[in-house]
């Protein structure tokens, strides 16, 4: 069940800008016990970066958190964060046992 309305969620989910970037989440999916979600990151600013950081956040049917993870883009292994840069991640969340619903996400410019 949880599966099925993670991806129900997911499509209704469209690109959000920031100050700094527009991001979407492509795809809500359990994985090993894990809320996990695809986020496509893009730099639709002017400047450069040196890390972007995903922040996402498993809820449960309450709007509780039950878990939250980081997954970020590094200068030094990816290449600058430059304008137009873009790139997905998976970013897995422990939910440590708990029912989750759905998975919201930001994006955090560092």
């Amino acid at each position: 069940m949880r599966r099925v309305l993670g991806l129900v969620l997911c499509l209704s989910i469209v690109f959000v800008s920031s100050a700094f970037a527009d991001f979407k989440i492509t795809r809500v999916f359990e994985d090993g016990g894990r809320a996990s979600a695809m986020v496509m990151y893009e730099n639709t600013t002017k400047t450069t970066f040196k890390n972007v950081t995903i922040k996402c956040y498993a809820l449960n049917n309450n709007g509780d958190v039950v878990g939250v993870n980081t997954r970020s883009f590094f200068g030094h292994t990816v290449g600058p964060i430059y304008p137009g840069f873009s790139d997905s991640v998976k970013v897995p969340v422990d939910v440590h046992g708990a029912s989750w619903s759905s998975v919201s996400c930001k994006a955090i410019q560092q």
